[in-house]
């Protein structure tokens, strides 16, 4: 009679087990068959800094209200044509101060000027070249220029025209010799090697105009 009782119970258990399974696998089923969560998007890159560094932004004289990218060059200001920054002021030298740009930053040394180079007032000195901070102002005679070590402005020293008077015809002349352990020629036919030959380049390296350089270089190979 216990058998008897025993062997439905059981048959009910077991039935009620699988139909249990069964709605596990339908219900896993459905799941899957359901729609699918987006993957989170990430958010999307900022656009790269367009920002550049070592720029000289005219305030008064000539070069009022132009900007002036130096980067890494060793660049030249004076009333020279042949300078990266011609200014017309006649309390400056022909090449009046150097720039000398790099990552970290920017310097300044005075080429033996007439009338001095001032850096916030102060008259630097003709020897050696002087780290320059952000916002410090560069006064040549009446030419004022502010110092910016980033940003992001449009570069006027090679697009603007420059001025040639009658004594500046021979350009190499008007430039005289630059700073940095030797005269300008010697510099130009270094730059020129080391550029593998391409003038624009040495040029573009030193802040000088192309047609110096190749006055100079072509100067050398005559002689």
């Amino acid at each position: 009679m216990d058998l008897l009782v025993l062997i439905p119970a059981a048959c009910l258990i077991f039935g009620v087990f699988i139909l249990a399974v069964i709605a596990l696998v339908v219900l896993n089923r459905s799941g899957d068959d359901g729609p699918t969560r987006a993957p989170k998007s990430r958010p999307s890159s900022r656009p790269q800094s367009q920002q550049k560094y070592n720029w000289l932004i005219g305030r008064t004289g000539s070069v009022e209200g132009k900007t002036f990218h130096v980067g890494k060059r060793l660049a030249t200001i004076g009333r020279g044509v042949g300078n990266f920054i011609q200014i017309s002021d006649e309390n400056s030298s022909r090449v009046h101060a150097q720039f000398k740009g790099a990552a970290s930053g920017m310097q300044i040394k005075d080429m033996g000027s007439s009338n001095g180079t001032l850096v916030n007032g102060e008259k630097i000195s003709q020897s050696t070249f002087r780290p320059l901070s952000d916002g410090d102002k560069i006064k040549i005679g009446d030419t004022l220029l502010v110092y910016r070590k980033m940003g992001d402005f449009k570069d006027q020293a090679l697009t603007g025209t420059k001025n040639v008077g009658a004594t500046q015809q021979k350009q190499t002349q008007a430039l005289g010799a630059v700073a940095g352990g030797g005269s300008l020629e010697d510099q130009i036919r270094q730059a020129v090697k080391d550029a593998d030959g391409d003038i624009d380049a040495a040029a573009d390296k030193l802040g000088l105009d192309a047609d110096v350089v190749k006055t100079i270089v072509a100067a050398g190979e005559e002689t």
